[in-house]
């Protein structure tokens, strides 16, 4: 297991992971950052970045994929499949949204 597939995976499944070593208690009350943190401590992993790096490294992955949802909303627009604009419009939102949690925590943490 390395980092890049730790930090892609759901909290959930990262409660999993860190379920399998008998020795951790309190696992379904820990957030992201803290599984891991935790569980790259358990794998040996050494992780040289920072908090904030991570977190602008997400947020460039983030404007990234709005980006993408513009274009094909602007797609679905001119074809006139409202649908389709009207479910991309919210996957915009949501994403918005999200990035503007991790600018706030980005500012926080610097």
């Amino acid at each position: 297991m390395d980092a890049k597939t730790l930090e892609k995976m759901t909290v959930s499944k990262l409660r999993d992971e860190a379920l399998k070593f008998g020795d951790l208690a309190g696992v379904h009350g820990m957030d992201k950052p803290t599984l891991l943190r935790i569980l790259k401590q358990k794998h040996g992993i050494v992780d040289h970045r920072t908090e904030s790096e991570i977190l602008i490294e997400r947020k460039h992955e983030l404007k990234k994929k709005i980006r993408q949802l513009k274009a094909e909303k602007a797609q679905a627009v001119e074809a006139k499949d409202k649908q389709k604009a009207a479910l991309l419009q919210k996957r915009l939102h949501q994403k918005r949204h999200t990035l503007s949690k991790i600018v706030k925590h980005v500012k926080a943490t610097a």
